[in-house]
């Protein structure tokens, strides 16, 4: 399950970077850097996880992170990226 949603978010921030860059969004740097420190973060829950798949902490521990980070994300510098290019007629 860690790996697709590895291979998911890497994925998806490609698309959303994508998006940023053909539109000119001016928060690009500092919204890839978020994805960047996601994926490096993310690299190491899963790294812990595969060390420890049957401790219960290790699987609460990445499940509140993952999810407090993409919620924190998606209502946060998603939204702001989403009315940049909802102003741009984008989406």
């Amino acid at each position: 399950m860690l790996a697709f949603l590895g291979k998911y978010a890497v994925e998806h921030f490609a698309t959303e970077e994508a998006l940023m860059q053909r539109h000119g969004y001016p928060g690009y740097a500092e919204h890839r850097a978020i994805h960047e420190a996601f994926k490096k973060d993310f690299g190491a829950l899963a790294a812990e996880y595969d060390r420890n798949p049957e401790k219960l902490s290790v699987t609460i521990q990445v499940q509140r992170r993952v999810m407090d980070w993409l919620r924190g994300h998606i209502l946060g510098t998603d939204q702001e990226m989403g009315a940049f290019l909802r102003g741009k007629g984008v989406v």
